[in-house]
């Protein structure tokens, strides 16, 4: 367990679900989706936002640009071959800097 959460849970805010309609992408809804979540992350003294992607979503582009990093790349040979199941990325966004 420890190879796929290397920073521990305690501290984490897991964002289980973000999604912005093809229709809506493009007008900072992501951001201001991702800013509550790193206020609400703060408030419940978390020290970083994590969430897991399809490595072949265009959201990784975006949460990279939001600071994210790739903490764990997996990829599970038996989901991957029986069920079509890609790579997923664990990605982390500190919200506390290590001075607080």
């Amino acid at each position: 367990m420890a190879e796929l959460f290397p920073h521990g849970l305690e501290g984490s805010y897991f964002v289980l679900d973000l999604e912005v309609s093809s229709k809506a992408r493009r007008l900072g809804i992501g951001r201001q989706l991702l800013d509550v979540a790193t206020s609400k992350a703060k408030e419940a003294h978390c020290d970083r936002i994590c969430l897991d992607v399809a490595a072949d979503n265009d959201a990784v582009q975006f949460y990279i640009r939001m600071g994210m990093h790739v903490a764990v790349e997996t990829r599970i040979p038996e989901l991957a071959d029986r069920h079509g199941v890609g790579t997923h990325l664990h990605m982390v966004l500190p919200v506390r800097d290590s001075a607080e």
